[in-house]
C-alpha cells in the first residue's frame, strides 16, 4: 500500500504535497489493526491459542485504536512540524 501510494502522490504532479508526510500518516493509519484478530498475524496467531475470544480482542482494541488515532493527529500537529516531515 505505501508504495501505491508514493506512485500515486508522485504522479499528481503537485509541488505543494509532502509526499514523506502523507505517506508516513498511511503508514501509521494501516499498522492500526488492533480491533479484530484477524488483522494481523501476529493477532491471529494468538488467536488460535483459544485463550480469549473475539469479543475480547475488541474490548481491547478499539480503545488501543482511539488512543493511536489520537496520538497520530497530535504528532501530525506539533512533532511533525518541528522536524519538518509534514
Amino acid at each position: 500500500m505505501i508504495s501505491i501510494m508514493i506512485a500515486v502522490l508522485q504522479g499528481l504532479g503537485n509541488d505543494a504535497l509532502n509526499i514523506v508526510g502523507i505517506t508516513m500518516v498511511l503508514q501509521f493509519v494501516v499498522s492500526f489493526g488492533f480491533i479484530l484478530p484477524v488483522n494481523s498475524p501476529q493477532g491471529i496467531l494468538a488467536f488460535s491459542t483459544e485463550t480469549f475470544s473475539a469479543k475480547d480482542c475488541i474490548k481491547v482494541g478499539l480503545p488501543l485504536t482511539i488512543i493511536g488515532y489520537a496520538l497520530m493527529l497530535i504528532f501530525v500537529q506539533t512533532y511533525w512540524h518541528i522536524l519538518g516531515i509534514f
